[in-house]
Order: structure tokens, then sequence, then C-alpha cells
């Protein structure tokens, strides 16, 4: 990311990975599903069943702060 910054400038770096960024998720979307989780809470009813191995491998999770 760094070397990227310095070589493209920030504006540039932030346009070519908003482009991937795109193109990425018009490919996921036919196989995984994207959930949204909130805060302390949001991470802890996530992090213990991961840690068991039952999550879905088909749902990925973001956590927002």
């Amino acid at each position: 990311y760094a070397n990227r910054t310095s070589e493209w400038g920030p504006a540039v770096l932030q346009k070519k990975l908003g482009k991937a960024w795109l193109a990425f998720t018009g490919v996921i979307s036919d196989w995984m599903k994207v959930e949204i989780a909130h805060g302390p809470e949001g991470l802890k009813k996530l992090y213990l069943p991961m840690l068991d191995g039952k999550m879905d491998p088909s749902v990925g999770h973001i956590v927002e702060w």
C-alpha cells in the first residue's frame, strides 16, 4: 500500500482500489453473501462461532465500529 501510494499518489491509488473492489464484488455476489455486524457486541457474536468452526463459509462478515 505504501509503495503504491508513493508511486501513484493517494488519489490514483483510491481510484484503482475502487475499480478493483467493484470488479471483485461483481464476481463474489454469485457465491458470497456479505453481512455487517456493529461494534464490540457484533464482533463478540461472530468471534466465538468462528473459533469453533461454526461459520458458514459462503458468508463474509464485516464489523463496523
